[in-house]
């Protein structure tokens, strides 16, 4: 796979505009902030939630990077372009005046099914031009793309042997992914897209330029297939070594996050620009961080697969290891053991032929994690 220059599958001509979720980013944001005054307008930007000097440490620690990583110019590129960005006049003309601005919006539209699958209705929602002519048709179109590139993804560049099965994603073919049919909601059946009858685990954020998360771990049982929807993405990724787990058990303690500025204190970064069609598969465990590089949306595809069983157990001991030190009254400790729980709860009683074989590994699997949390 060419990290670099990765396929689009998408000819519409809607596919080149802009995209702005207007009305759903402002109801999100009432919902978040009761009893605060939406802050943007139409046709106006957004503010990253990110320090003011952040990019002075983000770049300091990318430039550290071996002078002969493969991605090191390109991603210093992007980034730079990125930090020069310029924004509406109302909130500065770059990203560094809008860190300064306030208030600052801490949180972006989580999750584009407020748009795509919600309760309200598509219509009004997604707009693609400057005069704000609807574009329904666009959610659709790239949904629809998306799936199909998540579903062709290239199985050689995926180590879980013949993975196949997921809560978002199924196959009943021993060649994996190749075969596999994507499980929409009975939500979207409005958009075209017919429906299977089940709950995927079908997870999208939509997220505005600028935008740009911590290192963070999403899921320890799982893996991950990411699609992008529209727009573009950098997309840094680094597997769950050793050392990259020690880097991250000497920030605890944190909810499985890191600092931007650690980027170069981890090993095996690969990175990936995220375009429209654009596919990377994510390993249970595996660290990673997002940048938008223009207003831009994923849809992550949930995977599981019973090989990911040994992982998950790995994973979930370490966990144990650096939670036993601390008090009962550690405020992210419940959270993080109910994860550890619905993780490998999810592997158990799986109707699929490929988990019954394994189905009491599962069942052993989630009374370990039980007796432990």
């Amino acid at each position: 796979m060419n990290d670099t220059q990765l396929p689009t599958t998408c000819t519409f001509d809607a596919c080149t505009y802009p995209v702005k979720a207007f009305g759903a980013y402002q109801r999100h944001w009432q919902r978040a902030h009761k009893g605060t005054s939406f802050p943007l307008g139409k046709k106006q930007g957004f503010r990253s939630d990110l320090a003011p000097n952040i990019w002075n440490s983000f770049l300091s620690s990318w430039d550290n990077l071996p002078s002969n990583h493969p991605h090191k110019a390109m991603g210093r590129a992007a980034l730079q372009s990125l930090r020069n960005t310029h924004f509406s006049s109302c909130l500065g003309h770059n990203i560094l005046d809008v860190f300064r601005t306030s208030p600052k919006i801490t949180h972006v539209l989580e999750d584009l099914e407020a748009a795509l699958f919600g309760d309200n209705d598509i219509q009004g929602e997604l707009y693609f031009t400057s005069s704000g002519e609807e574009a329904p048709s666009l959610s659709t179109t790239h949904l629809h793309a998306s799936v199909a590139a998540m579903n062709s993804l290239d199985s050689t560049h995926i180590d879980v042997e013949q993975l196949c099965f997921s809560a978002g994603v199924e196959s009943h073919h021993k060649d994996g992914l190749q075969a596999c049919v994507p499980r929409i909601p009975s939500a979207a059946q409005h958009l075209g897209i017919p429906s299977t009858g089940d709950l995927p685990q079908l997870e999208t954020a939509y997220t505005p330029r600028g935008h740009i998360t911590k290192i963070h771990i999403d899921g320890f049982w799982d893996g991950a297939i990411l699609t992008c929807l529209f727009g573009s993405k950098l997309l840094l990724h680094w597997p769950s070594t050793q050392h990259n787990l020690n880097t991250l058990g000497q920030q605890w303690p944190l909810s499985l996050r890191l600092g931007l500025h650690l980027i170069s204190d981890l090993e095996g970064l690969k990175v990936y620009h995220m375009v429209h069609g654009s596919h990377v598969y994510l390993p249970p465990g595996s660290l990673h961080a997002v940048i938008a590089l223009s207003t831009s949306a994923m849809v992550t595809f949930g995977i599981k697969h019973p090989n990911m069983i040994t992982s998950g157990l790995k994973y979930s001991e370490w966990i144990f290891k650096h939670l036993g030190p601390q008090p009962d009254s550690y405020p992210n400790k419940d959270l993080i053991f109910e994860q550890l729980q619905e993780g490998a709860n999810m592997h158990c009683d799986v109707d699929h032929d490929i988990y019954r074989a394994h189905d009491l590994r599962a069942h052993h699997a989630l009374h370990w994690v039980l007796s432990r949390s």
